[in-house]
């Protein structure tokens, strides 16, 4: 008790020597704040600009004082923004990209003793708002950061590429999905894609109608200027590769104009041979799905550019071709992989008829060859069980008929593919031909043939 008495008048002794012997004080930490700066000078706006040396500005504190402004790099530097959304300091010269301009405010020497600034503090720059990034206040110092508002520096697009042009096949209706911008700096409305036709009357619009091979067709679409980069009369575009007609609309839009010629198509009819397909709005992976199918569906369309399109509901399906296989409905089994056994080598034909020499002959396949076969019929007249197949031949995909087995004149069965055959759910693709082409190991089933009504028939059972 005693001690904290002496303590509290100690304290009360110096205050009263404070407050009556000359030239004692006492100094306190109670800061007067500053909560408005006004500084005028260079406009950061004249300054900026393509090319341009990033300079410093000259700014100087009209109200505010004693704060004044650091000028100098890189307490006052030019800031452009990255990927990111970070900003980092930046010299040299102003190229593309979103900028704005920092800088420090400060107090130092015997100005700290009496002053810091509000954590509030507001700053106009030539009379216009910049904003606070943070304040510093310490014993020696006290810094306010500002940044000026940004500003974008675009750059014209020399070039701008776009892929994703579905071919116009004959009795399918058009599509405007799956267009892709592939260069950077622009992108399509999307809400701006059409097809026109003209039949020889003038142009209209053509979203549902099929396609007609007698009449001509434009696909149209609009571009948007990029963040940092502008479309414009000088932009070249390119659609698939091929150089198109553009004009710059008031709006700022690039009209893009190209003429798309109604695309050669072989018609078909393909069954599923993977697990699960996506049926998508075009002829592209870009293309939005609109359907699926499933292993064994089958389908009748028409080949275009390694798609396939079908009717899907009212409306066109794409579905990538190297997930399909050439059946025939009246034939048609679910796909699998059957390897050539017993033979040298055996003809591919075109239909099942046994001539010599073979007239009808597409192909072959040797000994070891797996082949994938979509459908299974037995001619009465050959006495033949025939495999039909997805060839690749010489001149694209062909639907062929490969002997399977036959019976000779005492009722014996000779087989030309082994009795076992591999599931291709796991595989990607029909095109079995190719060199090196080995299947995965899948389910393996027995081939049994049963007589009903005089006719074979096959049966798969495990």
């Amino acid at each position: 008790m005693k001690k904290r008495l002496f303590t509290f008048g100690t304290l009360l002794a110096l205050m009263l020597l404070a407050a009556f012997l000359p030239g004692f004080s006492m100094k306190t930490f109670a800061r007067e704040k500053i909560y408005t700066i006004e500084a005028v000078g260079d406009d950061f706006r004249s300054v900026f600009g393509e090319n341009k040396p990033t300079s410093g500005l000259t700014l100087t504190v009209t109200e505010g004082a004693p704060a004044y402004i650091n000028n100098l790099y890189p307490n006052s530097c030019w800031m452009r923004e990255n990927p990111d959304g970070s900003w980092a300091q930046t010299s040299g010269t102003f190229y593309h990209g979103v900028w704005c301009y920092q800088i420090m405010v400060r107090l130092d020497g015997s100005a700290v003793e009496s002053y810091e600034f509000a954590d509030n503090v507001v700053c106009r720059v030539n009379g216009e708002k910049w904003y606070l990034d943070q304040v510093v206040n310490m014993s020696s110092f006290c810094n306010a950061f500002f940044y000026s508002p940004a500003i974008t520096l675009v750059q014209p697009l020399d070039y701008v590429s776009v892929t994703g042009v579905s071919p116009l096949v004959e009795g399918m209706a058009p599509s405007t999905s799956g267009l892709t911008v592939t260069s950077e700096g622009a992108t399509i409305d999307s809400s701006s894609v059409f097809w026109l036709r003209d039949d020889g009357l003038g142009w209209y619009s053509n979203s549902s109608a099929p396609v007609d091979a007698s009449a001509s067709y434009q696909l149209r679409f609009l571009l948007n200027s990029g963040e940092s980069s502008l479309v414009g009369p000088n932009t070249s575009v390119y659609v698939d590769g091929y150089p198109v007609s553009t004009y710059l609309q008031d709006n700022g839009q690039l009209s893009v104009t190209c003429s798309v010629p109604v695309s050669m198509s072989e018609k078909g009819t393909f069954v599923v041979t993977s697990g699960a397909l996506n049926v998508r709005g075009g002829a592209n992976a870009n293309a939005g799905r609109i359907s699926g199918l499933s292993y064994g569906d089958i389908i009748d369309g028409r080949l275009c550019r390694g798609w396939v399109a079908f009717d899907c509901g009212g409306q066109t399906g794409w579905v990538d071709r190297r997930y399909l296989a050439l059946t025939d409905r009246n034939y048609a089994i679910n796909p699998e992989y059957y390897q050539v056994i017993n033979s040298g080598s055996l003809n591919v034909r075109s239909y099942p008829l046994l001539d010599n020499p073979p007239s009808n002959r597409i192909g072959g396949v040797k000994e070891g060859d797996y082949v994938l076969a979509t459908g299974f019929r037995y001619d009465e007249a050959t006495e033949r069980a025939w495999l039909l197949i997805d060839y690749p031949g010489e001149y694209g995909h062909q639907l062929g008929y490969v002997m399977y087995y036959k019976e000779d004149d005492h009722g014996n069965y000779y087989f030309y593919m082994d009795g076992t055959f591999i599931h291709p759910n796991s595989m990607t693709k029909s095109l079995v031909m190719e060199e090196g082409f080995k299947p995965e190991e899948g389910t393996l089933l027995k081939n049994v043939l049963k007589m009903f009504s005089g006719r074979y028939e096959l049966h798969k059972a495990k």
